[in-house]
C-alpha cells in the first residue's frame, strides 16, 4: 500500500468520526431545544389517552367542575374606586325571581300567594266584568222585566257594609223564619256539607254580621269526632234560626245500597236528633251528590225535600222536583272560583231565579271543597249588595211547595 492510499483512509475515518460527533451533539441539543423524541411523544400521547379515558368514565352520579362562565364581565369600577353591583353589566342575563302562577291556583295556598292573614279584611271590588266569563249575558231579559243591573260592590274601607252601617244585621237569635207568601225571588239559599266544626266557628259569625242565615247538613255518625259540629254546637246554630239537615249517617253513595239499607240510614239519623232533642230533620242533602230512582223512593219517607249537586239533577220542565234540588259549588279557594261563584249569584240576581249554593269547611287552608273565610265573606258582601232575599232550607222549600 503507498502512502496516497494510506492517507485517504486516514480522511475518510476522521470524517465519520466528526459525523459521528456532529450527530451526538444533535441529540444533546433536541431535548434542550424543547423538542420532543418519537420516543417521547409516544410516551405522552399514551398518558394523554389515558388521561382523557378517566375523564369520560366518571360515575353518572358525579358530575364534573362547572366552568366559570367566559365572557361576563366583572363590575365597573366607578371614578371613586367603587363597584355597582346591583346595576346588571352589558352580557350579563339578570334572572328575575316571580311567584309561579299556580301558587295563585293552589287550593290551600292563599298565604303562600301573599295574601295577608287577617281577620277582618278589606273586601276588594270584585271586577265580575274582566273575569272568567266577561260576555256575561247581561242584555237578555228575564221573565218578568228587566231589573236593573247591580251594581257591583266598591271596595270599602272597612269590612262593614252600607247594611251593617244602617244597622240592618240580624245577629244570634234574631233571625225569625219568614212566610212563603211575603216571599219573593231571587231566593238564596247557603248550604254546608257534613257539618264542619266551621260551620260553627267560622261561617255563623260571618254571617250573622251580614244578617244572613245558613243551613247545615249533619253526617250524624261524625258528629263530636275532631274537626266536626258538637250536639251542643248543633243545637246553638238551630237557636240563631239555621235549618239542621240530614246528610245521611255513615255519608255512603247511597245508589250502591239496598232500599233497607237506605232506610237504615236515615232511621239512624233520626235516632240520633231525637236522643239529642232534636225533631227528625225534614231535609236532607245526597251525599256525593249519589242517587237514583231508589234512593229517591225512600227519601220521601223520611224527608220533605233533598238537595243534589251540579249534573246530577236532570233537566226539569214544570217546576222544581223538590227531591232533586240541584245546587251551585261555592269552593272558594281562589278569586277565579270566588268570581265563578259570583257570576252565579248574579244571574240570579238579574234573571230573578232561585239559588242554593253548598260548600263544606270554612278554614284558612280549607279543602278543595271548602272556602277561605276571606273569600266567603267576599262573597256574602257581593249577596248583599245585590239585595238577594237570603234563606234557610225551611224557608226556601215553604216556598217553592206552593
Amino acid at each position: 500500500m503507498n502512502k496516497s492510499n494510506t492517507e485517504a483512509i486516514q480522511n475518510r475515518l476522521n470524517l465519520s468520526l466528526l459525523i459521528t460527533l456532529a450527530a451526538a451533539i444533535a441529540l444533546l441539543l433536541i431535548p434542550a431545544a424543547g423538542c420532543e423524541s418519537p420516543e417521547q411523544r409516544l410516551e405522552d400521547d399514551e398518558v394523554a389517552a389515558a388521561g382523557e379515558e378517566e375523564t369520560f368514565s366518571l360515575k353518572e352520579d358525579e358530575e364534573p367542575a362547572e366552568p366559570s362562565e367566559p365572557g361576563v364581565p366583572e363590575a365597573p369600577t366607578g371614578e371613586n374606586g367603587s363597584t355597582n353591583a346591583e346595576a346588571p353589566q352589558e352580557g350579563e342575563v339578570e334572572q328575575p325571581q316571580e311567584e309561579p302562577d299556580q301558587d295563585r291556583d293552589n287550593l290551600n295556598d292563599f298565604a303562600s300567594a301573599g295574601e295577608p292573614d287577617i281577620e277582618l279584611p278589606e273586601l276588594p271590588d270584585l271586577k265580575l266584568e274582566e273575569a272568567v266569563d266577561p260576555d256575561f249575558a247581561v242584555e237578555e231579559t228575564p221573565a218578568g222585566g228587566a231589573p236593573e243591573e247591580p251594581a257591583l260592590p266598591e271596595s270599602p274601607e272597612s269590612p262593614e257594609t252600607p247594611e251593617q252601617e244602617e244597622e240592618e244585621t240580624t245577629f244570634a237569635g234574631e233571625h225569625t223564619p219568614q212566610v212563603a207568601a211575603t216571599m219573593e225571588p231571587p231566593l238564596l239559599a247557603i248550604t254546608f256539607d257534613d257539618g264542619n266544626a266551621s260551620d260553627f266557628t267560622v261561617a255563623l259569625p260571618l254571617m250573622q254580621e251580614r244578617g244572613i242565615p245558613g243551613t247545615t247538613y249533619i253526617t250524624t255518625s261524625l258528629v263530636g269526632e275532631e274537626g266536626y259540629l258538637t250536639w251542643d254546637q248543633i243545637h246553638l246554630l238551630e237557636e240563631t234560626g239555621w235549618t239542621i239537615g240530614c246528610h245521611s249517617h255513615t255519608h255512603p253513595h247511597l245508589s250502591e245500597l239496598s232500599k233497607e239499607e237506605i232506610r237504615e240510614e236515615m232511621e239512624e239519623v233520626d235516632r240520633s236528633f231525637t236522643n239529642k232533642g232534636f225533631d227528625p230533620p225534614k231535609h236532607h242533602a245526597y251525599p256525593y251528590g249519589d242517587y237514583n230512582a231508589e234512593v229517591v223512593e225512600v227519601v220521601k219517607q223520611y224527608r220533605n225535600s233533598a238537595r243534589a249537586i251540579p249534573g246530577a239533577v236532570p233537566p226539569q220542565e214544570e217546576g222544581p222536583d223538590l227531591y232533586r234540588l240541584e245546587a251551585v259549588q261555592a269552593y272558594l279557594t281562589c278569586e277565579e272560583s270566588l268570581y265563578e261563584t259570583a257570576l252565579q249569584v248574579r244571574e240570579a240576581a238579574l234573571e230573578e231565579t232561585n239559588l242554593i249554593l253548598y260548600t263544606h269547611d270554612i278554614k284558612e287552608e280549607p279543602s278543595d271543597y271548602g272556602a277561605h273565610p276571606r273569600y266567603f265573606a267576599e262573597l256574602l258582601d257581593y249577596i248583599n249588595e245585590l239585595n238577594i232575599e237570603t234563606v234557610t232550607m225551611d224557608e226556601l222549600y215553604e216556598y217553592l211547595k206552593n
